[in-house]
């Protein structure tokens, strides 16, 4: 269940991304479910060199392991291009394994300004990730901590550029 780049460019345009300056690499794109980008991040975090990891505790009693944020060498954007590189890979190998012919991934970088938030310190230039579901819905995701996050409209207005991988 593809989605033409037509499709996936209307549902940009739905969700208010700026999508422009994006670069699209392919015709058409597969959707990607929420509980996969997350298993896909777990999966990732996980196949990182232990040195560019660290363990973060969270409530309950729990932790999570998350990669490390190093400024210019292993901050946001380097996030980004990581595990979309990762989600790219799992995805070819998806289909040389099933058979299953695949096409781009709807799953990318973008570039923002963030606003800082309840619950979210990030402030100014900042990269994440977009990817649209089943129901062609345009979600974010923070590769930093491993989460879905919400745009305000004025980050949203504030993307300059992205990418599908």
């Amino acid at each position: 269940m593809s989605l033409p780049l037509h499709t996936l460019a209307l549902a940009l345009h739905s969700a208010r991304v700026p999508f422009l300056g994006f670069r699209w690499r392919d015709a058409s794109y597969d959707p990607l479910s929420p509980a996969f980008v997350r298993d896909a991040w777990v999966a990732w975090v996980a196949s990182l060199p232990a040195r560019l990891t660290h363990v973060v505790p969270l409530s309950g009693g729990r932790s999570e392991l998350r990669p490390l944020w190093i400024a210019e060498v292993l901050d946001c954007d380097d996030h980004v291009r990581l595990f979309s590189a990762f989600v790219a890979t799992c995805c070819a190998l998806d289909a040389q394994t099933t058979g299953r012919k695949r096409t781009g991934t709807a799953l990318g970088p973008f570039l923002y300004t963030a606003i800082p938030k309840p619950g979210n310190l990030r402030a100014g230039r900042h990269a994440a990730i977009w990817f649209a579901d089943y129901d062609y819905r345009i979600r974010f995701f923070e590769p930093a901590d491993g989460v879905e996050i919400t745009l305000l409209p004025e980050e949203l207005a504030a993307i300059t550029e992205g990418e599908a991988a």
